[in-house]
């Protein structure tokens, strides 16, 4: 879990964003890693800041593969990952009927 912070909107609400996500994220992909706790990481992103918990993944022997959207993806981490499956209506159609 993240850390919510507070902050006010232009027009004078306020709102709340969720913080440190992906940096908990990534640390516990590295933690699984080398703990030997996964053989596989499967990952649903587009951030290159996933590119140095992937590859510390891959440096522990885990196979990781990248679901991702063609709308908001980084070329690095489409190439330090084993495997990709774009996230496509072919996809989701499939996961619908199962």
């Amino acid at each position: 879990m993240g850390k919510l912070q507070k902050f006010h909107t232009e027009n004078g609400t306020i709102d709340f964003k969720q913080k440190r996500v992906d940096i908990l994220l990534a640390v516990e992909l590295a933690r699984l890693s080398w703990s030997k706790s996964i053989v596989t990481a499967i990952l649903v992103a587009g951030d290159s800041d996933f590119v140095p918990a992937v590859e510390t993944a891959k440096d522990a022997g885990v196979l990781v593969k990248l679901y991702f959207s063609d709308l908001s993806i980084h070329d690095e981490l489409l190439t330090a990952v084993d495997d990709k499956i774009l996230i496509n209506r072919s996809l989701i159609d499939k996961v619908i009927l199962h």
